[in-house]
């Protein structure tokens, strides 16, 4: 009966001991790698030395060149040169030369970065007017909101002065009808008094 063997299923057939989840028996592994490799050869300060000595000596790797150049605008002096011909090609037109000098303030982003398209002088000067309408029609606008704020700001000042004012009146009258109130009680008394 002695050579009868207790049947185990396979589930339960390991020790707690040696189950290692996967997560975690790589690293493991690599722990006690590491730690019987130093176990089999001592680290001295020579040794140290030497591997540091190797690691700095060692060339780093070549950078990968990149296959098209960084954009760098300022460097492209073949666009600059042309775009600087067109400008003194193109004539200012009679247009733009009247416009009041606060309407066309410079901005960077007015600064256009593409060849100037070939246009006719009619089509030409239909763009500068409507250009110059929708200039003068954008500052009219800021102008009538700067306008229509500093009103508001002035009827906000007025109903503040006025609202404080209308309180002051109703704590001077409410203080009136106070002593008012007093002087007929102590007529009262002292009418009691006298009988």
């Amino acid at each position: 009966m002695s050579d009868i063997q207790e049947y185990q299923h396979k589930k339960f057939q390991f020790k707690v001991e040696e189950y290692k989840h996967k997560k975690f028996g790589a690293h493991l592994k690599k722990r006690t790698f590491g730690i019987m490799e130093d176990k089999e050869n001592q680290m001295t300060v020579e040794n140290i030395l030497k591997t540091a000595h190797q690691c700095s000596s060692q060339e780093p790797p070549a950078k990968r060149k990149p296959a098209k150049s960084l954009f760098r605008p300022w460097e492209n002096k073949e666009e600059i040169k042309a775009l600087q011909s067109t400008k003194e090609k193109a004539v200012p037109s009679p247009v733009l030369s009247e416009i009041p000098s606060n309407v066309l303030n410079y901005n960077p982003n007015m600064v256009r970065q593409y060849a100037v398209k070939p246009r006719s002088e009619k089509e030409q000067l239909r763009r500068n007017r409507n250009t110059l309408a929708c200039l003068i029609n954008r500052r009219n606008q800021q102008a009538e909101q700067q306008m229509l704020q500093q009103q508001y700001l002035t009827y906000q000042q007025q109903h503040a002065a006025m609202m404080e004012q209308s309180v002051r009146a109703a704590l001077y009258l409410r203080h009136l009808q106070e002593l008012a109130l007093q002087r007929q009680q102590q007529l009262f008394v002292f009418g009691q008094q006298r009988h």
